[in-house]
């Protein structure tokens, strides 16, 4: 993922050896000598430059590049990037055999300089079942999964919105999703929330905000359920890293770490039981006796219902929303993208009913990944990758649904219970005696009206029934 991620930035020149993984030149030459294929990067000189090939010598033999072996590159002629005696990172392909002779065919590549982490934790255990805390351990002993404090962005959001349905509130709730102002006084100027799409889309439901990660409905969500509400529920659910108790808690602007993130999730996956972590089960000594032994530890943090609606909803992100890559898998899986300003920080973690994982990707040092870099696209298909392994050989296991949760056909537009004339009807799910009484009013196909003081940065939802006077506003208009 990382690799694939680096070669979507273009072409990078070598800098110098170090930059390529050692590998012994001794077993690069035996390899070549009986034409076996090697996975490694190493080190190769230009030769000669053609329109459609480049020559290289690797430790005294002779490879060839296609040009499509460097398409990555974006380059429709290989002078564009490549003169003769530049130092490049190769890796083998396949040998041809020509003539009774036998040529070996190379690849352009380069290594990544961004870093990931994953972590792969048994949900009902705690235990610890994989982690990677970087790209090359010979090169960084740091643990990213576990001593890197990063912003989650948006895969902090699932919190907001437990937080909210404990407050009762329900999936098919109505927020505006609307330009609004914040006077902050530690900041030199107003806070205005953004969403990554730079639009607004008017009322929307809880579903559909989190499906679609906006950035102002959680805000506003947050602002309503309280700061020191969802403060206290996330140190439930494990997390200890420092929070800003301030709105910017929606946007997940303050630093977590993959592993107690990713263990916050199996919560979720664990019908609202958190497991503590655990990296050892039990040490041994040279006669066989215990010395250590960690058994697995949990608590209740949610009850079965709520645990089961923000399921739910990040099911929706995969099948409707940001996580939509995962859809690759064809099982219920359910998670969260997260991405931070500029794309410095990218994350995807989610869960299956029996495993949850978490993926993060960034530079060690604060900058952009590249543009549209998002975790959908750069933490996500790690994610899936993993998980198709991972899942390969494990029966279909659909999430539990628990007594108590119902299904009630509602608009979509409205968040009101739907009726025969409604245009796009849902089935949502409630806790039992939550879900809306009012009928949806369709007079003119569900369209909701709703006007903005840009004054006072005021919501208002009308309905076409309530005041027809007033003029339908597309929210793309804003």
């Amino acid at each position: 993922g990382l690799e694939k991620l680096d070669k979507r930035q273009g072409y990078r020149p070598l800098l110098s050896d170090a930059e390529i993984t050692d590998y012994p030149i001794e077993k690069i030459q035996e390899a070549i000598k009986n034409h076996q294929i090697i996975e490694e990067r190493f080190i190769g000189i230009v030769k000669e430059v053609y329109e459609n090939k480049v020559i290289v010598d690797v430790f005294g033999d002779l490879g060839e590049i296609e040009i499509k072996d460097m398409s990555w590159a974006k380059v429709k002629h290989p002078r564009e990037i490549l003169k003769v005696s530049d130092r490049i990172c190769v890796r083998m392909k396949r040998y041809e055999e020509r003539e009774g002779e036998y040529l070996l065919k190379l690849a352009l590549d380069q290594e990544p300089l961004a870093q990931g982490a994953v972590v792969a934790i048994d949900p009902k255990t705690g235990y610890i079942l994989a982690m990677v805390g970087g790209y090359d351990f010979s090169k960084s002993k740091f643990n990213r999964a576990v001593q890197a404090l990063r912003q989650p962005g948006s895969s902090f959001k699932p919190f907001i919105y437990t937080t909210a349905l404990l407050k009762r509130k329900t999936l098919s709730d109505i927020i505006i999703d609307s330009p609004i102002i914040y006077k902050d006084e530690n900041l030199k100027k107003d806070w205005k929330p953004a969403n990554y799409y730079k639009r607004f889309t008017g009322p929307t439901t809880l579903r559909e905000a989190i499906e679609h990660s906006s950035n102002v409905v959680t805000v506003k969500l947050l602002k309503e359920v309280g700061i020191d509400n969802t403060v206290d529920l996330v140190r439930k659910m494990g997390i200890t890293a420092p929070l800003s108790a301030d709105l910017s808690l929606a946007l997940g602007a303050s630093g977590v770490s993959l592993l107690e993130l990713t263990s916050a999730y199996g919560i979720f996956a664990n019908q609202g039981r958190y497991s503590q972590p655990l990296k050892i089960k039990t040490i041994l000594d040279d006669k066989g006796q215990i010395i250590e032994n960690n058994d697995p530890s949990s608590y209740r943090v949610l009850d079965e219902q709520t645990n089961f609606l923000i399921t739910s909803l990040l099911e929706g992100v995969v099948q409707h929303g940001t996580g939509w890559r995962a859809k690759y898998l064809g099982r219920p899986v359910a998670g969260k993208t997260g991405t931070t300003n500029e794309c410095v920080d990218a994350w995807f973690i989610g869960f299956s009913p029996d495993l949850v994982v978490g993926v993060w990707v960034g530079f060690d040092k604060y900058r952009s990944l590249g543009e549209k870099e998002t975790g959908s696209r750069a933490a996500c298909p790690i994610w899936v990758k993993f998980m198709s392994q991972a899942l390969k050989d494990q029966p279909f296991k659909n999430f539990v649904v628990p007594e108590g949760i119902i299904r009630v056909s509602i608009d979509a537009e409205s968040g009101l219970r739907a009726t025969n004339e409604c245009k796009n009807i849902i089935m949502e799910y409630f806790i039992d005696g939550t879900e809306p009484k009012q009928l949806c009013e369709c007079g003119s196909a569900c369209d909701r009206f709703f006007t903005i003081d840009f004054q006072t940065q005021k919501d208002q939802l009308l309905l076409p029934s309530s005041n027809p006077e007033i003029p339908y506003l597309s929210p793309d208009l804003y």
